[in-house]
């Protein structure tokens, strides 16, 4: 999305509340989970999302339940979406028009990783029911 009334990335701010991301090998995640900070991932504060960089990351998201976990910010029209959800993950993609997805969810991959198992389960079993909840709440700034 882009919150400037465009197409492009530029001119956006984003924060994610999220200490850590999840690395991928040739696009696939290698199991480890690593730290932002001093990395491109790092949106702990908000700043200007970085339009030169690619981006298709999953970020483990800070805490649990419902909680506010993401602001995008388009700085042209003061349009901004907050991102509330109780997943464990944030996956951040920037495509090749410049829009900017960020998508709640459960970590890529995260069948083949017992080693996130701390994080939630991606299986579903029969006569089971799954619930989740995230909204993406729009504002102007004033």
């Amino acid at each position: 999305m882009s919150l400037n009334g465009n197409s492009r990335d530029a001119n956006h701010k984003l924060w994610i509340d999220a200490a850590n991301y999840t690395p991928l090998s040739n696009q696939i995640p290698t199991g480890a989970i690593s730290p932002v900070s001093g990395t491109k991932f790092d949106y702990t504060t908000e700043k200007a999302f970085s339009n030169s960089e690619s981006y298709d990351d999953n970020y483990v998201l800070n805490g649990t339940g419902y909680r506010k976990v993401s602001t995008l910010t388009g700085t042209e029209l003061g349009v901004k979406v907050d991102v509330y959800t109780d997943r464990a993950g944030l996956q951040l993609y920037r495509d090749g028009s410049g829009n900017i997805c960020l998508e709640t969810q459960m970590f890529p991959d995260m069948i083949n990783h017992p080693e996130w198992n701390d994080y939630g389960t991606t299986i579903l079993r029969a006569n089971e029911q799954f619930h989740s909840r995230t909204t993406y709440a729009f504002s102007v700034l004033a």
